[in-house]
């Protein structure tokens, strides 16, 4: 898949579901009462407002995660870089095959010294970790 368009599909992958405290962020409770509003309307771009609200609700789930974590949820570092995404996405829909740092370079498109340096600094890890 070297070189088509990162899918940032990762929440497809989730095997549990993601629980985070709202209480204190209005700006959440904005978005959702401007879904209510929108799903009430029967009109054009109804649809593509929801979407634009969900999108933002979506971003604000992977702010608070990030908070809440105290900055430890290296992952998502990876959905800013697409090629680094697109390695993140084939290990998620094959984790039975075996990956090599050569595999994973070739997969993101970057030669094995770039992978590594991209790779460790997302995750403050090495690929093989």
């Amino acid at each position: 898949m070297p070189g088509s368009p990162a899918r940032h599909l990762i929440f497809d992958h989730l095997k549990e579901a993601i629980v985070l405290d709202f209480n204190e962020n209005s700006g959440m409770r904005l978005i959702f009462e401007s879904l209510i509003e929108e799903y009430k309307k029967d009109g054009p771009a109804c649809a593509a407002m929801m979407t634009a609200l969900m999108n933002q609700c979506l971003i604000e789930v992977l702010r608070e995660a990030e908070a809440q974590s105290g900055g430890v949820l290296p992952w998502l570092s990876a959905l800013d870089d697409p090629r680094l995404s697109q390695v993140v996405d084939a290990i998620l829909d094959h984790p039975e095959q075996a990956y090599t740092v050569e595999t994973m370079a070739d997969i993101a498109a970057m030669s094995r010294a770039t992978f590594i340096r991209h790779f460790e600094k997302c995750f403050a890890r090495t690929p093989m970790d």
